[in-house]
């Protein structure tokens, strides 16, 4: 190449009219990814937020990335944030190394470069508009993260049984987490956990279902009780053990009758009888029980009511 096409050449990259050239442009502020490892490939920058890589042709093919310094970004494998994500600085030249190999299907500033970001996603904090149950690989909301809008039974299905580490609830939320699958040995939570290490929780996880979501849903998987009630009942004491859901009146417990050792009313004022079809012994609770005993009812409840909301 003579030195006055080198000229020429230099002359336009300034001006920004070689396409490929601002493509591939790399650091500064944002992520880039490439579609290969070791940082090579097809590459582009973002700057801004980006709810689905469908629309710059990057759908889930991206296998490296850099993060600028100072920054700090959350990739998922669904579009607008969902499923399963990832928050990470630094350069990452393979990420198969981290089960992410063309999986990235959206991303978003959490901190950093213009404005800060948006608080939460990336630690100490939820994102502003979260929309179901967040799990966390580590605690204080870092590490790897997943969403969940409704009930799942088993969360090695996903990738994630006994992983979390902390879980960020929306607020008016109510999510049952379980230590085993098919929501066995559960406990209910109506608020963010940072470190799930203080409840024996942590990577402790294996299944999660919502039982009343307030931004408009409709009770969770719990079809029917419209009013809002809910009574939840463990087959042992202090709210542990396997649980029974119930936001109606039940005159038959099926495959749960005489076994709850302590309940918890969320919502609602019930009849509790010791009979079925509400026949027997019945009194009234309209709050948590941890010990079923002292009122003579452990494992001895057969059908419940709700008497008034």
């Amino acid at each position: 190449m003579t030195r006055h096409s080198i000229v020429i050449v230099a002359a336009l990259l300034t001006m920004g009219t070689i396409p490929l050239a601002q493509e591939r442009q790399v650091g500064g502020v944002g992520l880039t990814m490439f579609a290969d490892s070791n940082f090579r490939g097809e590459v582009l920058t973002f700057r801004n937020d980006v709810p689905n890589l469908a629309t710059v042709n990057l759908f889930k093919l991206a296998s490296s990335l850099r993060v600028a310094d100072g920054e700090l970004w959350e990739v998922c494998d669904q579009p607008d944030y969902g499923g399963a994500c990832l928050v990470i600085s630094g350069s990452e030249n393979d990420l198969g190394r981290r089960g992410w190999n063309d999986r990235i299907a959206s991303a978003r500033r959490v901190r950093g470069g213009p404005g800060g970001g948006r608080r939460g996603g990336g630690g100490d904090g939820v994102p502003g508009n979260q929309t179901g149950l967040e799990l966390y690989a580590e605690a204080r909301f870092y590490g790897e993260r997943q969403v969940f809008r409704s009930a799942v039974s088993n969360l090695y299905q996903l990738g994630f049984n006994d992983r979390a580490m902390s879980l960020s609830i929306p607020q008016g939320d109510v999510w049952e987490v379980c230590v085993e699958a098919n929501f066995r040995d559960c406990r209910s939570f109506s608020a963010s956990v940072m470190d799930l290490t203080e409840l024996g929780l942590a990577r402790n996880i294996s299944s999660v279902r919502p039982i009343r979501q307030g931004r408009g849903g409709t009770g969770g998987i719990f079809g029917g009780g419209s009013s809002g009630a809910r009574l939840m009942l463990f087959d042992n004491q202090s709210f542990s053990g396997e649980s029974r859901m119930i936001d109606r009146d039940t005159p038959v417990i099926s495959g749960f009758g005489n076994r709850a050792e302590s309940l918890q009313v969320m919502g609602g004022t019930w009849d509790i009888c010791d009979g079925p079809n509400f026949s027997g012994r019945c009194i009234t609770v309209t709050g948590n029980m941890q010990d079923l005993s002292p009122i003579g009812f452990s494992n001895r409840i057969q059908s419940v009511r709700l008497q008034s909301r």
